[in-house]
Order: C-alpha cells, then sequence, then structure tokens
C-alpha cells in the first residue's frame, strides 16, 4: 500500500553558473546521515516508509528511498542529547492520514508531534528508535484562513488561531 507519495524530482546536475568569470562549485547531493545507538534496530523502521537497504558495513547501512534519497545510518554511542544533527527528513503524505499513522506505529516509529489544531494541514512528526524525525506534511483539513483573519496565540503550548477581531 503506498501511502507516502512521490514528487516529481529531476536527476539532471544544476547548471554551473558564475557571475564574476570564475569557476563555479559544482556539487551534486550524496546522502542524508542520521545517527543511532543500534543501527540495524532501526534499519526495519526506515524499510517501513520506502527505504532499501543497500549496503551493510557493520557501524553503517546505506539505505535508498524509492524517490532517490540515499540515507546512511551511522552507529554513534554517546550521541550528546538534545543534539544539533536531528534534520528532519521530510515525506509529502498522499494517503489516509490515519492509515500512516497505524502503519508507523506498527512498524516502531514513535510520534512526537500530532497536528495541532491551528495546522492548516496535516503535519505529524514521528521519532525513530533513537528520535531522529521524520515529518509528514499532507493535504489541508480546511482551506487556509484569508490573510489577516487570524493570529497564532500559544494557549497551554499549543499554537491556536484566533481570529483577528476588527
Amino acid at each position: 500500500m503506498a501511502i507516502f507519495g512521490k514528487t516529481p524530482s529531476s536527476s539532471a546536475p544544476a547548471a554551473s553558473v558564475s557571475t564574476d568569470g570564475k569557476p563555479a562549485l559544482s556539487l551534486s547531493f550524496r546522502n542524508a546521515a542520521r545517527y543511532c545507538k543500534d543501527v540495524h534496530a532501526n534499519v526495519p523502521l526506515y524499510e517501513a516508509i520506502g527505504f532499501t537497504k543497500t549496503r551493510d558495513a557493520g557501524d553503517l547501512v546505506v539505505l535508498q528511498h524509492h524517490d532517490g534519497l540515499q540515507l546512511v545510518l551511522h552507529r554513534w554511542d554517546e550521541r550528546p542529547a538534545p543534539t544539533q544533527l536531528d534534520t528532519a527528513l521530510g515525506f509529502t503524505l498522499s494517503g489516509d492520514a490515519a492509515d500512516a499513522k497505524a502503519h508507523l506505529e506498527a512498524a516502531g516509529w514513535t510520534l512526537l508531534r500530532a497536528p495541532h489544531e491551528g495546522d492548516v494541514g496535516y503535519f505529524i512528526i514521528y521519532g525513530d528508535l533513537d528520535g531522529n524525525p521524520i515529518n509528514l506534511v499532507g493535504k489541508p483539513l480546511r482551506a487556509a484562513p484569508a490573510p489577516g483573519t487570524v493570529r497564532l496565540v500559544l494557549k497551554d503550548g499549543v499554537a491556536i488561531a484566533e481570529p483577528i477581531e476588527k
């Protein structure tokens, strides 16, 4: 069952353009990295969201997503917490949010943030066994309010959209 959508992408390298006549830096995206205490215990979680293991080197595992992203899981026993290394991987949710949540939770992902009342669309964050986040972003639950008609306020630590009275 496909619950995570595919976004069109181009495999063509970006043009190397320099405005000052010097050679432009030519870079190609290589991979994203995640740091885990138990690399192999995390592999099934990533396989549940469309990754396939392409290489196992003991302390690291290379995974390839069907959309092309290469993810490397590295073992790091003494990872500081909290850390600045927690870059979320974002996924477009193309199916039902309840189905996606059930699928992820059955695979071992932990819910870190459920959609809030003020969210215009689905925005759900899950963490792997080490808390490395993935974001699920889906279609709007309702139309976005017109600009200038609402403001976000914090109530009990949750952002709520309140109407602006004129």
